[in-house]
């Protein structure tokens, strides 16, 4: 089941990504990207289900625990990255002028 679902969860998160990080880097306001970022962290969840349920099955906590990295960080990062983003953006045109 997981080969036919990852696809079009990969392709959620990339959309999301992208998504969120255009609109942070042109100011939106935060009510604005939380509906964005909270189906990307539905979507990393998700993934995060994807990639350890086998492992977790198998009974190899090992390879379930680095399987498991990938979607933590962008767990975290989809907590993150939307506020560093804008402050990196706000940064940048305090420099400028």
């Amino acid at each position: 089941m997981a080969p036919l679902v990852a696809p079009a969860v990969d392709l959620s998160i990339l959309g999301l990504l992208l998504g969120i990080r255009y609109l942070a880097l042109h100011g939106a306001p935060v009510d604005q990207l939380r509906p964005a970022r909270r189906l990307l962290v539905l979507s990393s969840g998700m993934t995060l289900a994807l990639n350890t349920a086998d492992p977790l099955i198998a009974g190899d906590l090992g390879k379930a625990a680095f399987d498991a990295v990938g979607p933590v960080l962008l767990i975290g990062w989809a907590e993150v990255g939307p506020g560093l983003l804008h402050a990196l953006a706000t940064t940048a045109t305090w420099s400028r002028s």
